[in-house]
Formats: C-alpha cells, structure tokens, sequence
C-alpha cells in the first residue's frame, strides 16, 4: 500500500497544480468513500469458493484506497500551505489523530462485544460512517 501512495505523492508533487485542490479533494474523497463501501460489503461475502480471486479484489480495493488517500491527503496540505505556517502544525496533528483513531475504532468494537466474526464488518462500517460524516460536515 505504501508503494502506490509514494507515487501518487511524486506524481502530485509534479503534475498536481494542473488539477485545482479543489477538485482533487472532492473527487478523490468521494472515490474513497465507495471504495470503502465495496470493502464493507465484501466483509460478510462467502469467498470460500472463490478466496484467490477474493484477495486480488481486496489487494486491488487497497492500492485504489492508497492512491486516492494520498491525492486527497497532498490536497490537504496544499491547502494547509497557503495559510501561515503555525496551521501546517494542525495539519500535522490531524495527520496523527487518523493513526490514533484505527486503535480508537477497536477498542470501541471491543467495548460493545462485537462478534470476532463481524469485528471487520464493525470496523469497516464506522471507518466509512466517519469519512461519510466527514464529507458531509465539510
């Protein structure tokens, strides 16, 4: 997942004043949101069947959820630059909260007894509520 990111981050470095911020924020915010919906319904199905073909899906769903993570995180600092440099710090701080918050989500599925089973379903449901909350309030 890190090697897509690095390169859309190269590649946004280069050729992202071509595409308005913007833009680069809404649409790739909104691709990540569905992507995260497919994830979500992939988490209940039966790929007994079917788990080679099933891993490619979810590898190929990852490598998409990086690239459009890191469009919309180079818009986010994009913005964050073109105000003074005390906000890049708020920037940063935010960065850090959304490695806090995966550790958060479990210890909220472990505190209302979800079932091992549907653990990944639980936390895929609130990581795709909170992003849809996040778009929504933005």
């Amino acid at each position: 997942s890190n090697a897509p990111n690095a390169i859309v981050v190269i590649l946004n470095a280069v050729y992202g004043a071509r595409i308005s911020i913007r833009k680069r924020l809404l649409v790739s915010g909104s691709v990540i949101i569905l992507l995260f919906l497919g994830m979500t319904m992939l988490a209940k199905t039966n790929s007994d069947t079917w788990q080679t073909e099933f891993l490619y899906i979810v590898l190929t769903l990852v490598v998409f959820i990086n690239i459009f993570a890191a469009t919309f995180q180079s818009g986010v600092f994009g913005v964050a630059g073109k105000f003074p440099p005390k906000y890049m710090g708020s920037t940063m701080v935010g960065q850090a909260f959304g490695g806090v918050f995966p550790a958060l989500v479990d210890i909220l599925v472990v505190a209302i007894n979800v079932e091992p089973e549907n653990e990944g379903m639980a936390c895929l449901i609130i990581a795709t509520l909170s992003l849809l909350l996040r778009y929504v309030l933005a």
